[in-house]
Order: C-alpha cells, then sequence, then structure tokens
C-alpha cells in the first residue's frame, strides 16, 4: 500500500517534470529560440521590467511562470562571448536562484558579473 509520502513525492516529480519540459517548449517561439538580446529585453525592458516586478512580490503566478522560462531559455542559450562553462554555471544558478520562488533570491543574481563576461 503506498503511503502519502510516496503520492505526495511522486506528484512533486512530476510537477517538476511538467515545468522543465514547459521551460524548453516557451524558450521557443514559432519554431524559433529566443535570443539572449530578447530575452534581456523582455525580463530586464526599460518599462515595468519583469524582474523588477517579480523582486518586488507585485508579480501575478504567470509573471514569475514567464520569468522562470525566459531564464530556462538564457540557460539553453550559447554564450554571446567568454567562456561556456562558465555561461552554463553562471545560468543555471539563475534558474535556481527564480525557482526558489524567494524574490529576495533575485537581488543574488550578479548582472554585472555576466555583462562584464558575456556580453558583446
Amino acid at each position: 500500500m503506498m503511503s502519502i509520502r510516496s503520492v505526495f513525492a511522486g506528484a512533486m516529480a512530476f510537477v517538476a517534470l511538467i515545468l522543465l519540459m514547459s521551460g524548453t517548449a516557451d524558450a521557443q517561439k514559432d519554431g524559433k529560440e529566443w535570443t539572449v538580446k530578447e530575452i534581456m529585453v523582455k525580463a530586464h525592458g526599460k518599462n515595468d521590467p519583469l524582474r523588477t516586478k517579480v523582486m518586488s512580490g507585485k508579480a501575478s503566478n504567470d509573471e514569475k511562470k514567464q520569468l522562470i522560462d525566459l531564464y530556462t531559455a538564457l540557460a539553453a542559450s550559447k554564450a554571446p562571448k567568454g567562456d561556456e562553462k562558465d555561461w552554463k554555471e553562471r545560468t543555471k544558478k539563475v534558474v535556481e536562484l527564480v525557482k526558489s520562488g524567494d524574490a529576495a533570491d533575485l537581488k543574488k543574481i550578479d548582472c554585472k558579473g555576466c555583462h562584464g563576461a558575456f556580453k558583446n
């Protein structure tokens, strides 16, 4: 007989799988992958930046998911310049921070460090 813990653990694993799959699917638009520049504009654009909205706690669940999807697409993309391994490590950490659900974690992202290492 299955315990409630087993059922819960299975359900959580399934939800995690769905989130990973949806992030990959949303990383594309009309069959074309997002560019790093497009992701940055959508997540950090000048008018009502999505990242700022999530950090302030004013974002809806859909907006939070959109930011996760954007950062997941960023992690799946190639570094514009610089060390590819460093890019993968940094972008993976960004995805983990945004998935934590804690708005304060987004303040831990080293934007300046990434821009210095990878921006064209």
